[in-house]
């Protein structure tokens, strides 16, 4: 095992990987380990501790990772759009323990996740607002 490994440098972020992406819009350090990235489509830690940005780069050439940057990053899409991730076991199958496919919904950008917390947040405010109102009619 090496005694020294490298660490995650900030300056990989502003490089494009292999899918013409700019490494920042996916990418960040990982808070819990100085020797990894964490890619923030596929929610994983990845390990650069012994070949550095090649590392960050291989993990762009993965299958799942190329599938969500398709669709977060395009420029068609204009809602969320499904994702399936193979291999995740199904509550609902007839099966226990059987794996198949889920989907999410992952969001195409920064603009559609503001768009559903503004929505999240509107629904909040109605449903206290109508609260409140049946508390003060019930006390008249």
């Amino acid at each position: 095992m090496p005694k020294h490994q490298t660490k995650f440098c900030e300056k990989w972020l502003d490089q494009k990987d292999g899918n013409g992406h700019i490494v920042r819009w996916w990418c960040k350090a990982d808070a819990k380990d100085e020797n990894a990235g964490y890619c923030k489509l596929c929610f994983k830690a990845i390990n650069c501790g012994n070949r550095g940005v090649q590392q960050i780069l291989q993990h762009a050439t993965g299958e799942k990772h190329k599938q969500t940057a398709c669709v977060r990053f395009s420029q068609e899409v204009k809602h969320l759009a499904p994702v399936a991730v193979e291999g995740t076991s199904n509550p609902r199958s007839a099966d226990n323990g059987a794996t198949s496919s889920t989907t999410f919904l992952v969001p195409k950008s920064h603009v559609d996740e503001v768009q559903v917390s503004l929505c999240i947040y509107f629904f909040i405010c109605l449903f206290l607002h109508f609260k409140q109102h049946l508390a003060v009619t019930r006390h008249l």
